[in-house]
């Protein structure tokens, strides 16, 4: 049965492990105890003797009797919190517990007011200890333990704890994952949007991971940043437990804001080698209110446009008939109709239908308006596109321009002389095919000797330079499959290379260029002497 004792304990400590200021406890009768470090990480060898201390110090205007235990604990609820336990001590395996390691004075220790007091402690790891993480706290409190009567009498505003997190070297495994990414809705009428991430630690050792949200437009362009357990202590999760973490983002407001959003989680861990996981999630920011104003307004200018279109032709459909009626009974000797009135009534009803066009050529040009403002934002791709067309030959464009001002002049002689022409573009085309499959096999060749001289022994690292999961991989298998042996993997000492870069000595060069053509992104090539073999960072701009 959860004793009392326990759960006061237990309480405590959640303040302690999501916090890392000094910890301090104030009774109803004004006692002010605190205890510092609130949190204390280290990595140990199996048999080695670790001595560390706690400081506790009275805040009070009074002398003060402090009272120390130890007790175990592992990973609580995902919100953060620790959940003590108590173990046997004649039990043979205590898993990732490690308070029958610590000897520590149990008190009671006087503290002078307005004081304070180092506690030392030493922590003696067995030779036998299991690789990974193992577990502690140092607790200190104004009463001692009562264990007669079905629980401790400690009070809850008297009781402090230091938490100590070990890593005992050895077989370490450092492996977690995302469990979830998610928003608590899909659809939001401003930006303002809650996250929610789940990271579950599957391996045997304390991990912190690390990172961030990077939340994007419609346009691909970056609105916002969310960062995780950054410039921190906390956020750590326990072997076999699962972290949880809420976020909100707040982005601009605003009709043009209004789109699909793309939000991406990265997150690394790991002291031995650095693994980065990612997940992706789309939602869509859409205030209804003014979707309904102006699509309500387009819907109603439409059907006035249709409604007066149709009346116009409608009325006259029937003028015309009623003209044609007159025509008809008209009989020798009857007055001749007045086709001047006649005609007269027409014009008012092409005035009438020209009018209405002129309506709906506006409203048309409003809308192309509103569009081009929303469109803003492609202005440098459509720039960056005419930029290409730029490049074409002053050929082409010649033949574009003349086809367009020639369009009504038909020349009688060069229909004469098509056939000649046809004939002599042909030749041309052929001896130009000839000439290009010279200058294949000239390359070919060259190809072939530069090959001679490259050597596919050499050392070369891979790194991920980008972020992104699993480019090292993808760049290593593609190296293998061209034939390159001696290759290794791993991290960039940063996310932040946009372009891919190889590293490279003077013997290497050959080598470094026959790389650099596998990619289909432009390669930055660097003479880096201090270096054995060769070094490619992936970038951002991989594909």
């Amino acid at each position: 049965m959860f004793s009392c004792k326990n759960l006061l304990i237990a309480i405590f400590c959640v303040l302690v492990f999501l916090f890392m200021n000094p910890v301090l406890a104030r009774n109803d009768d004004g006692l002010a105890l605190s205890i510092t470090p609130p949190l204390i990480k280290n990595n140990v060898n199996p048999g080695q003797v670790w001595k560390s201390s706690i400081k506790l110090i009275n805040n009070n205007s009074y002398e003060i009797k402090v009272y120390v235990q130890v007790s175990d604990f592992e990973g609580g609820p995902e919100e953060g919190t620790v959940k003590f336990i108590s173990v046997d001590p004649q039990s043979g395996d205590s898993g990732y517990l490690m308070s029958r390691w610590i000897a520590i004075d149990l008190g009671p220790i006087s503290i002078p007011a307005f004081s304070s007091k180092e506690i030392p402690y030493v922590v003696d790891v067995p030779e036998d200890a299991t690789p990974g993480g193992h577990y502690a706290a140092v607790m200190a409190g104004t009463k001692p333990g009562d264990d007669s009567g079905g629980g401790s009498k400690i009070s809850i505003s008297t009781m402090l704890s230091s938490l100590i997190l070990l890593s005992v070297s050895g077989d370490i495994d450092e492996r977690g994952r995302i469990r979830e990414f998610s928003t608590n809705q899909q659809v939001v009428q401003d930006a303002n949007i809650d996250f929610a991430v789940r990271f579950e630690n599957i391996g045997n050792v304390h991990i912190q991971p690390q990172g961030e949200i990077q939340i994007y437009d419609f346009w691909d362009q970056e609105k916002g940043k969310i960062l995780i357990n950054h410039n921190k202590e906390t956020g750590n999760v326990l072997p076999g437990g699962i972290r949880k973490w809420n976020f909100n983002w707040a982005g601009e407001k605003g009709f043009f804001r209004m789109g699909r959003y793309k939000a991406v989680l990265i997150l690394s861990y790991g002291q031995q080698g650095r693994e980065t996981v990612d997940r992706t999630l789309y939602f869509w920011v859409l205030n209804f209110k003014v979707l309904a104003y102006v699509f309500g307004s387009i819907i109603f200018l439409v059907l006035m446009i249709i409604f007066l279109v149709r009346r116009s032709i409608k009325k006259a459909i029937i003028q015309t008939q009623e003209n044609i009626i007159q025509l008809q009974k008209t009989k020798d000797g009857d007055k001749p109709v007045k086709i001047k009135q006649y005609q007269e009534k027409q014009k008012r009803g092409n005035k009438m239908i020209i009018f209405v066009v002129i309506v709906f050529v506006i409203f048309i040009g409003g809308v192309f308006a509103v569009n081009n403002i929303i469109n803003k934002n492609k202005d440098i791709k459509v720039l960056q596109k005419e930029k290409t067309n730029t490049d074409l030959p002053e050929e082409k464009m010649e033949e574009e321009g003349d086809d367009s001002s020639d369009i009504m002049i038909v020349d009688i002689d060069e229909i004469l002389n098509k056939d000649t022409q046809v004939e002599n573009q042909e030749k041309d085309i052929d001896d130009k095919k000839s000439d290009d499959n010279i200058e294949i096999q000239g390359d070919a060749q060259e190809k072939k000797e530069e090959k001679e001289k490259i050597d596919k022994d050499v050392s070369i690292q891979v790194l991920n330079g980008s972020g992104e999961s699993g480019v090292a991989g993808t760049v290593a298998d593609i190296l293998k499959t061209s034939g390159f042996k001696n290759i290794y993997t791993g991290n960039a000492s940063d996310f932040n290379h946009n372009i891919t870069l190889i590293r490279h000595t003077k013997e290497n060069v050959k080598t470094a260029e026959l790389i650099a053509n596998l990619f289909s992104n432009i390669v930055k090539l660097e003479l880096f002497d201090n270096q054995d073999g060769l070094v490619v960072i992936v970038g951002k701009d991989f594909k």
